[in-house]
């Protein structure tokens, strides 16, 4: 997931050259809706991880 991200974000930066509000609008739900569900499960794993 974290390399489509960026890689997802380039194309759509130069393909559609979206002004910067427009840019600000789209990137901040999906690092929300993207970042946000995992955090608990990987903190999860961290802690059982430890010995």
């Amino acid at each position: 997931m974290a390399s489509k991200r960026p890689g997802l974000g380039l194309y759509f930066r130069l393909r559609f050259q979206p002004s910067f509000w427009f840019h600000i609008l789209v990137s901040i739900p999906v690092v929300l809706l993207s970042c946000i569900p995992l955090l608990r499960p990987l903190k999860g794993r961290l802690v059982a991880r430890q010995d």
